[in-house]
């Protein structure tokens, strides 16, 4: 089970399914995450309207991957951040956790 990144009480897992990547897999792969992956509840926990304590972290749920907010709004709940993915598996699926 993955550890919580500390100073943290709320997380999303994101997983991609190893179906939706290419054969052999991907290595340092950009990854977008859009409103339609955060449910209602999580955007009551973002503190600040430039969503500068967004994280996100690989399956460990405690390494924090170089990421960006491309656009928030916090109260129309719409999101485009992007993160590098070390790797992305064909095999089985590739779980990350936004905080």
């Amino acid at each position: 089970m993955a550890t919580w990144l500390t100073g943290w009480s709320h997380r999303l897992q994101l997983t991609v399914p190893a179906a939706q990547v290419g054969s052999g897999g991907v290595t340092n792969f950009p990854v977008v995450i859009t409103q339609a992956a955060v449910p209602s509840a999580l955007w009551t926990e973002i503190s600040y309207t430039d969503g500068r304590d967004l994280r996100v972290c690989d399956s460990t749920g405690n390494t924090v991957l170089a990421s960006e907010v491309a656009y928030i709004d916090t109260t129309g709940q719409k999101l485009e951040m992007h993160f590098l993915a070390a790797a992305l598996s064909s095999s089985v699926a590739t779980v990350f956790y936004l905080y």
